[in-house]
């Protein structure tokens, strides 16, 4: 994405170009295209081996308390996986953190998120482009395949209400902020079925590591999409993760450091994500 655009009333209000040893201000990459990449890098190793259409339902405990694997389900049918550790990597409302008795604390921000996606109109420009609607920050971000991704904060709990209202009225206001989006939303978002609805928070996790069960990502600090650090985050808790392994068995000392720095840098992106919502009307203002 090669700029940042705010804009008023359907109009340019300001815009922020990338450094140029940078060149751009953002790439969108796929989830499913990393993960294919991750996966055929991940094939190379002979012990690597790849459950889909399975989920955990469940940890095993031995007579001391210690997790030795997981209950899960294939296709509907049980099956029990033997682990020396077990990496919680799955996500907010993670099912290793609950079955591992890790509490979380959760923080609201005052609203929730509705997604939707458009085909770019002709000539769009990648970028990434804001606007104010109702004191609360409408975005888009441009996708890979010729999609515009848009993302509209409405005030929490309210979308129910919303969807009471008329339709077109609501939409209205997304092309009256962006007016070269008309023709393509006209035709491309024609019913509340069209948004999904994100339930918008964090949370922070104080213990990562329970025995021999570890939580990275979201299962451990699940962040807002505010400036989309979510994923990037969670790829920096693997990388240290790996650093602590040696031989098949945790570093402990390794880990304890890890852990404390990897907080302090999580906590530090929570706090950028808050301080960007609260002062987000500010970048509206016109400075004497």
């Amino acid at each position: 994405m090669e700029v940042i655009e705010y804009w008023k009333d359907g109009k340019l209000f300001k815009s922020i170009q990338p450094e140029k040893e940078n060149g751009h201000l953002g790439i969108h990459v796929p989830q499913a295209h990393l993960l294919s990449v991750i996966i055929e890098e991940a094939k190379k190793y002979d012990n690597f081996s790849l459950l889909t259409s399975t989920k955990v339902v469940d940890l095993l405990e031995d007579e001391n308390g210690q997790f030795i694997g997981i209950k899960g389900k294939k296709h509907g049918k049980e099956i029990v996986i033997y682990s020396s550790y077990i990496i919680g990597a799955d996500g907010r409302y993670s099912i290793v953190r609950k079955k591992a008795g890790i509490e979380t604390s959760i923080r609201k921000h005052g609203y929730d998120l509705l997604w939707a996606k458009v085909p770019a109109p002709e000539g769009w420009q990648p970028s990434i482009k804001m606007a104010d609607v109702d004191g609360y920050q409408l975005a888009l971000f441009t996708q890979t395949n010729g999609y515009v991704q848009i993302g509209w904060n409405i005030e929490q709990g309210s979308f129910s209400k919303i969807r009471k209202s008329p339709f077109q009225i609501f939409v209205q206001k997304l092309v009256q902020a962006f007016p070269e989006l008309e023709e393509t939303v006209k035709k491309h978002i024609t019913s509340w079925d069209d948004f999904v609805l994100l339930d918008v928070h964090s949370n922070f996790t104080e213990v990562w590591k329970k025995n021999n069960v570890l939580l990275i990502g979201d299962a451990c600090h699940t962040m807002t999409p505010t400036g989309a650090f979510g994923l990037n985050s969670a790829l920096v808790d693997a990388d240290r993760l790996a650093e602590c392994f040696e031989q098949g068995d945790i570093n402990e000392l390794k880990l304890i450091q890890c852990e404390q720095k990897r907080k302090e840098e999580v906590k530090k992106l929570l706090r950028l994500q808050i301080e960007k919502e609260k002062n987000f009307s500010e970048q509206f203002i016109i400075l004497n």
